[in-house]
């Protein structure tokens, strides 16, 4: 290393326990060492605080004339609109964690500061952020003619499960439904230190205990890429018909067979939350669960050197009883036909109108583009972002030192063509209908009242309703968007 880059590298490392972790607001923009301050606000959750502090340490090395002040907020998604649309305490750049189309309808309130300017510049390689950024981030920032956020991770979703277990006992990780079926079967027999262990478990008293992953991952197991880009159009009702959605059936179906039709699942999952039920993998009372890239550092806390390992598997594909992997008729994902992983970007990274350091937080998100920044993003959050070119695969040099469960994730990403569930259908109606217009809690009905709702049933009720608002939907989309 060049001894003036070490000296830089020394000085922002030295000042790093001047970076608050606190509350504030961001609202000053020089800093009491007449060093600028960045004031990035992130949920605090899942993920941790390591990611953005090691992102915030290369930052500052880089930009020894600014300060980056973290700013973790659990309460991202009740706060994110008020300080927008008043100012009031709002930070330089913000990672809000919900829907694009709340952002959509602040870019069109003036709310959010265009990215367009930032897209034309040009990153480490040459190249404009714009080319560099993937297909499905640019359809999630743009937003009539203009760009206004960066995806700031891939969510990806699947089983993850006790991989220390599955070791110790032989068993594979099931590729189709077909084998997760047998392999929940074997798994049901098994006893530990006189305690039985189930297949599965869930956190039904916290975001619908993951569920809905196991539903969207296999209506696009099923129906492939081109035909949920149909869907997400939203250009009619008929979008919702059952003869439209076999695959969301075929995914309801399995669903209830295996969590709600059988002893599968530990009794009493449907009132566990999130810690509560995650917890059954780590004392091997449960050996699978729906759940995200996530897991392993939210669970950081109640983990020690003697715990189990964990790994994540995708979402099997659905198979007949043959073995044989059945898809819709006009299935399509890449050019390698590979099966379809769903995913979303639960995080896209913005700029407020009002932030007081525009400049220096357009060099932030410029900066997380760089490869070192990526693979930094990834080491320590276990996450993919959004961007061509970028090795997020678990061969990665950069990766060697991942744990486990980390390459797992990366293994399911670089395996798979991912499909992100974005549209250019109006905000509103995105909003109000989205994949399931009722609110998509349909588990939930399934595991109170199997017999009333029964698949078709779900799936004929919200196309019912969808026909029934539609035109509703349509009017206060207008409204909202002043058209």
């Amino acid at each position: 290393m060049k001894k003036k880059n070490f000296q830089t590298l020394l000085f922002a490392l030295a000042t790093l326990s001047l970076v608050s972790c606190g509350g504030g607001n961001g609202a000053t923009s020089q800093g009491p060492d007449n060093r600028r301050t960045l004031a990035v606000e992130f949920v605090k959750g899942g993920f941790g605080l390591t990611p953005y502090e090691k992102l915030a340490e290369a930052f500052m090395a880089e930009h020894p004339d600014v300060k980056v002040k973290l700013i973790p907020n659990p309460e991202m998604a009740s706060t994110t609109a008020s300080k927008l649309s008043t100012g009031n305490n709002v930070s330089d750049v913000m990672i809000y964690n919900r829907t694009v189309n709340n952002i959509r309808l602040w870019a069109k309130k003036g709310y959010v500061h265009s990215l367009d300017e930032l897209m034309k510049r040009e990153e480490e390689s040459g190249q404009t952020l714009k080319s560099v950024l993937d297909d499905n981030a640019l359809m999630d920032s743009e937003y009539e003619g203009s760009y206004w956020c960066i995806p700031e991770y891939i969510n990806i979703n699947g089983f993850v499960h006790n991989a220390s277990l599955f070791e110790a006992k032989g068993w594979s990780v099931p590729k189709t439904s077909k084998e997760f079926k047998d392999l929940c079967q074997t798994i049901s027999s098994t006893v530990l230190a006189g305690k039985p262990v189930k297949p599965l478990v869930y956190c039904g008293a916290g975001a619908d205990g993951y569920l809905y992953y196991a539903i969207d991952g296999w209506t696009a197991r099923y129906e492939g890429i081109s035909n949920l880009r149909k869907f997400a159009k939203f250009e009619t009702p008929e979008v919702y018909s059952p003869t439209n959605s076999v695959g969301k059936i075929k995914a309801h179906e399995l669903l209830s067979e295996l969590f709600f039709q059988s002893d599968y699942a530990v009794e009493g999952s449907m009132e566990l939350g999130a810690i509560s039920g995650q917890s059954k993998l780590l004392t091997y009372e449960a050996a699978m669960m729906l759940n995200g890239s996530w897991f392993e550092n939210e669970m950081k806390p109640y983990t020690n050197e003697k715990s189990p390992t964990f790994k994540m598997f995708a979402i099997p594909e659905i198979a007949d009883d043959s073995g044989t992997i059945l898809r819709s008729s006009s299935f399509s994902s890449d050019s390698s036909n590979r099966g379809v992983i769903d995913a979303d970007f639960v995080s896209n990274m913005l700029i407020p109108a009002k932030a007081k350091n525009i400049s220096d937080a357009e060099e932030f998100l410029l900066f997380t583009s760089k490869k070192t920044s990526l693979e930094l993003y990834t080491q320590y959050s276990n996450a993919v972002r959004p961007y061509k070119n970028y090795d997020y695969s678990s061969s990665n040099p950069a990766f060697a030192d991942m744990s486990p469960f980390g390459k797992s994730v990366l293994d399911i990403a670089s395996h798979n063509a991912i499909h992100i569930y974005d549209s250019k259908a109006d905000t509103s109606i995105v909003s109000l209908s989205t994949r399931y217009p009722q609110g998509g809690y349909w588990s939930k009905r399934m595991y109170q009242n199997p017999g009333q709702y029964t698949p078709e049933y779900c799936v004929q009720s919200d196309y019912d309703y969808a026909k029934s608002n539609w035109n509703r939907w349509q009017q206060q989309a207008k409204e909202e968007l002043g058209k």
